[in-house]
């Protein structure tokens, strides 16, 4: 999928529109951890070779030596190529443009960002884990309407900085990034999916 047709093909107008008040905040109460998902987050993983969750895991060592730099550098090239993102997170609206980079709320993001990750890497081995904190990620993010596309956005940004930590490009190490960022945008759409039909189920 091409990030940059994603973007331009307009499913953009669901950051604030996508999903009503009332349904976010059903959504985030409504969904429940269960084991089904443990065998969808595994069934997933298990597109990550060993080579590349050793690959992830040693590549973000590498952000983490300067986490909140790194997280907020992610966040600073995403803003600058979509800068409509900015309107996602409520912290960031009433900030100009022109003050979003050197804010304090970008940097807290970042580094709740950073954490985020470290999680899912950490878990990576752990499918019950993982399907755990994955499931709890995605729950808190539904609320802001955020979808797969956002996420598949966000990778080149990612990748971006990955080759500043490296220093070189590393094909191995993009690939291995570009497929846990697709699994974790799948992940994403099927918890969205499941909760959606519990509240129709509800109804």
């Amino acid at each position: 999928m091409s990030f940059q047709s994603t973007v331009s093909s307009g499913r953009d107008s669901s950051i604030n529109s996508g999903t009503s008040s009332t349904t976010q905040h059903q959504l985030i109460r409504i969904g429940t951890f269960t084991s089904a998902n443990v065998a969808m987050v595994s069934n997933e993983m298990n597109r990550l070779t060993s080579k590349q969750r050793e690959v992830i895991k040693n590549t973000f060592k590498l952000m983490q030596a300067n986490s909140v730099y790194y997280g907020t550098s992610v966040f600073v090239r995403l803003l600058s190529e979509h800068p409509e993102y900015k309107t996602i997170w409520p912290q960031f609206r009433s900030i100009p443009d022109s003050s979003i980079v050197s804010s304090d709320a970008l940097r807290r993001h970042a580094c709740a960002y950073m954490n985020g990750l470290k999680v899912i890497i950490d878990s990576m081995d752990d499918d019950e884990k993982l399907a755990e904190e994955t499931y709890k990620i995605a729950k808190s993010h539904l609320k802001w309407g955020v979808r797969s596309f956002h996420l598949e956005t966000m990778l080149p940004a990612v990748i971006a900085v990955l080759r500043v930590c490296m220093h070189r490009d590393d094909q191995l190490a993009e690939d291995a990034w570009s497929k846990l960022f697709d699994i974790l945008a799948k992940l994403i759409e099927m918890f969205r999916a499941e909760c959606h039909a519990l509240i129709k189920r509800s109804l």
